[in-house]
């Protein structure tokens, strides 16, 4: 800040607001031995709390708002059905659909002199924007098959869509060509699994594989510095496998490992396309749990998970895209996190105690190198110092039946 006063900044709280929302859920038998589950849920929420200032440093002059308020009016609407089906004494059928609206109804909104540095006494008041509402629908269906030849064994496969839709108000030059203020994804995959169960253990691993592709083509941006494609809607391939295994080491004694990989590949190769190229994780760790008694548990967790991801980025502003990317990002993160808890029924049917312990500690390492095309700084490679947090949590409740006469007799 080069005048006279110090930096001048604010940090707005979460406004008031209210939500009002409607639930109703069923089921039904059906026949050829099915079963039909369902919810519908309709949420509305508003929020009408008047703005701040753009700016509370009295050398700058606040923005101009065309109204004192969000006047916010956002709808959501959830739809979840669920059919089973027992096609044979071995073979079950599972068809899921699910569907979800975000709809902001309020009016979009011209703002005119923000400040490009509010916090500096020589800052630039002349940026025009007009803020619109962001919506979006999303949907889900799957369909599963389960095949029980023995009754130690489950065999399963299943197929899963999902179709992520973005509506961007007035952004039209930064999604897709031809259709202005709208982007839409689709993902497909399938996915393998079995459960095994012995006298003394159950084995579960999945596999899952999916591509997800953006529906439609990106376009080029007249500038370069524009190129960086959104991660949710850049196109997809991902695998992931998981795997447990609940070992009976006594009667009163269960140690389960467990442990998983994940690999997204992203299209983006830093020459024609910036953006996020690779993400890659695996995790591992180990559950305990300890019948004491009848009425009381205790049990310890404990996980490890490290991640991978690369970033292309920085191309030279000004010139068309495609640009060459100037800096490769890296990242790894490492998380750790350990549970400790027990739960105990302190009145038999009647008082329920559940407490955990949880530390969980995490490390991120960033490191930059040259990209495919020029490096943007003289000095590279550059790593970052480490930063690390560390999260403590207890939880503690406690749950009381009353007396089913006392509802009967009401």
């Amino acid at each position: 800040n080069s005048g006279a006063y110090p930096v001048w900044n604010r940090y707005g709280l979460w406004p008031d607001n209210s939500a009002h929302t409607v639930n109703v859920s069923g089921g039904a038998g059906l026949p050829f031995n099915s079963r039909y589950m369902g919810t519908f849920q309709y949420t509305w929420m508003l929020q009408d709390d008047p703005f701040l200032p753009s700016t509370v440093n009295p050398a700058l002059t606040a923005a101009t708002l065309p109204r004192s308020s969000l006047g916010g009016d956002a709808r959501t609407t959830l739809a979840n059905n669920v059919l089973n089906t027992q096609i044979t004494s071995e073979l079950t059928s599972n068809l899921r659909y699910r569907y979800y609206d975000y709809h902001s109804n309020q009016s979009p909104m011209p703002i005119t002199g923000l400040c490009n540095r509010a916090d500096s006494n020589s800052s630039a008041c002349t940026i025009a924007v007009t803020a619109f509402p962001t919506n979006f629908t999303k949907q889900n269906a799957s369909s599963e098959l389960v095949y029980r030849p023995w009754k130690w064994l489950d065999l399963g496969a299943a197929y899963e869509w999902e179709q992520f839709k973005h509506v961007y108000g007035g952004d039209s030059d930064e999604v897709v060509a031809g259709t202005a203020g709208t982007a839409a994804t689709n993902e497909h995959a399938g996915k393998a699994f079995f459960d095994a169960k012995w006298g003394w253990s159950t084995l579960r691993t999945s596999v899952r594989f999916s591509e997800r592709r953006l529906d439609g083509n990106y376009i080029n941006p007249s500038d370069a510095s524009a190129s960086f494609r959104n991660i949710d809607l850049q196109n997809r391939d991902s695998t992931i496998a998981k795997s447990s295994w609940d070992i009976n080491v006594t009667n009163t004694v269960t140690f389960t490992p467990n442990g998983g990989y994940r690999l997204d590949d992203y299209p983006a190769d830093g020459i024609t396309t910036n953006g996020i190229t690779r993400y890659e994780s695996w995790n591992a760790g180990a559950d305990v749990s300890w019948v004491i008694t009848p009425l009381a548990t205790v049990y310890v967790s404990y996980s490890h998970e490290d991640g991978i991801r690369e970033v292309f980025t920085s191309p030279v502003s000004g010139t068309l895209d495609p640009a060459p990317a100037r800096i490769t990002l890296g990242t790894r993160a490492f998380n750790d996190v350990a549970i400790f808890g027990g739960k105990s029924t302190a009145i038999p049917d009647k008082l329920f105690l559940n407490a955990t312990y949880t530390f969980s500690r995490g490390t991120s390492r960033w490191a930059q190198n040259c990209g495919p095309g020029t490096c943007s700084a003289t000095v590279l490679p550059v790593a970052y110092p480490d930063t690390h947090n560390t999260n403590h949590r207890i939880d503690a409740s406690a749950k009381y039946m009353l007396d089913p006469t006392i509802m009967r007799n009401a």
